[in-house]
């Protein structure tokens, strides 16, 4: 009985601190997937709000156009608006999921729609529009 008990103890000596580091590891390794979870997240929010950003200087940019030479193509500022306001949305959308402040976002999105009436205006009459072109500047 005596072997078998110090056998016992010997195994439980050896084995106790391979259970720590072990338990040591798995911690160091959940933490460090919780950051890698973390930061995916992160890049996910960064890239919808950099391509809502991208969509609206291509906006910007016929919305400049038009106003400055008052002639715009309708079909090309129509599918611009679309993707502004699509790429806007997902980054609102992503924003918003992770507890951050998306009004800036909804109020780049109610901007947009302004500038976009105001330049629709300003082409039906046929005629540039510098303070118009300064306005959708201003906005980027």
């Amino acid at each position: 009985m005596r072997i078998r008990t110090l056998l016992l103890a010997g195994f439980t000596a050896i084995a106790l601190p391979g259970a720590a580091g072990l338990s040591w590891q798995a911690s160091r390794a959940w933490s460090s997937w919780r950051m890698a979870e973390q930061a995916t997240i992160s890049t996910r929010v960064v890239s919808e709000a950099l391509r809502g950003y991208t969509a609206l200087a291509v906006e910007s940019g016929l919305l400049t156009s038009a106003a400055r030479s008052g002639r715009a193509d309708a079909a090309a500022l129509a599918a611009s608006a679309r993707a502004t306001d699509t790429a806007l949305r997902n980054a609102r959308d992503n924003v918003a999921a992770e507890g951050l402040d998306a009004a800036p976002l909804e109020q780049t999105l109610q901007a947009m729609q302004g500038l976009r009436a105001r330049v629709a205006t300003a082409v039906s009459g046929g005629r540039g529009d510098e303070a118009l072109v300064a306005a959708v500047l201003a906005a980027r």
